[in-house]
């Protein structure tokens, strides 16, 4: 798993030999718990929707602390996913979501 702390959250990325990236992620999460997370999964092969909603509890929580978790997924379609998930299809829209959301707490909206 490649980790990168940025100025205002932190990149998250898994690597080849992570094939069960879910637990792997989950055994690090207190690590980032406190942080907004962007997972990139654009340079993935092939990600199952499966494997993207067994973040569906961890978002949740994460969204309900106060920060972002949005999900970077190379594809044209994001309707199969389920509403709590917020994926966008590049790191920059990723990143404006970020900064979308932490203005958005800043005004208590």
């Amino acid at each position: 798993m490649f980790t990168e702390k940025k100025e205002n959250y932190t990149l998250i990325k898994p690597d080849k030999k992570n094939s069960d990236f879910f637990n792997y992620f989950k055994k690090f999460y207190h690590k980032f718990k406190d942080e907004n997370i962007i997972i990139d999964f654009s340079d993935a092969d092939a990600i199952k929707n499966e494997e993207i909603f067994l973040f569906s509890p961890i978002i949740e929580d994460h969204n309900n602390n106060g920060k972002s978790f949005i999900i970077v997924l190379d594809r044209n379609n994001f309707n199969d996913l389920a509403e709590d998930i917020f994926a966008v299809p590049t790191l920059k829209e990723a990143e404006d979501v970020v900064d979308f959301e932490d203005i958005e707490r800043d005004l208590g909206i």
